[in-house]
């Protein structure tokens, strides 16, 4: 790469000295198809390597949800049938989000995260707290966090292309809606009682 580069430099300055109407056609060709194919590698990598940090990020942020609804479900003794059988439901949905992002960041050749760091400790101890204020704070805590997601995947859309981008708009968006939905049912209910 470095003498490709190299080679480029010299070939500017011969342009310089000469005028590109004096330079050699097929050498021409030749040294800005390469140029073009640097280039576009460099580009490619450079994308590859945002598209694996951002999925990362989005599987931090699933690996949280899901430690945040598996934390709720310390509540149970509080919660309707239905209730825990929605949080295990959604806390499923997380894992299954988590390992399709997995997926995706091996299929670009990245190294998947392999838990929630910071943004996990921080949901944690969040849904703690919130968990000692009852399990109506529980549940809007748990919707907070879903809306939070959605707002990340819409965000991550924008750039996103190909199999990452159908990932999103097919299945990971659609989830995090319809867990949004639940939770606010969940909360209106909660609320009439």
């Amino acid at each position: 790469m470095m003498r490709m580069v190299f080679v480029l430099m010299v070939f500017s300055s011969y342009l310089d000295e000469a005028g590109a109407r004096d330079v050699p056609r097929p050498m021409a060709r030749g040294l800005l198809r390469r140029a073009e194919g640097v280039t576009s590698t460099m580009s490619t990598t450079v994308t590859t390597e945002r598209s694996v940090e951002v999925l990362n990020s989005l599987l931090r942020g699933e690996i949280s949800a899901q430690e945040a609804h598996e934390k709720a479900l310390a509540l149970s003794a509080d919660m309707t049938a239905n209730e825990i059988a929605e949080i295990r439901r959604i806390s499923a949905e997380h894992t299954r989000s988590a390992e399709a992002l997995r997926t995706e960041v091996f299929r670009l050749g990245g190294q998947p995260a392999g838990s929630a760091g910071a943004w996990g400790a921080f949901a944690r101890a969040f849904q703690s707290s919130a968990n000692l204020l009852g399990v109506s704070t529980a549940f809007s805590s748990l919707c907070e966090g879903e809306e939070h997601g959605l707002k990340e995947y819409e965000e991550a859309l924008e750039a996103a292309s190909g199999p990452t981008r159908t990932l999103l708009q097919e299945v990971l968006i659609p989830n995090q809606r319809t867990h949004i939905a639940a939770l606010g049912v969940i909360g209106s209910r909660r609320r009439a009682d």
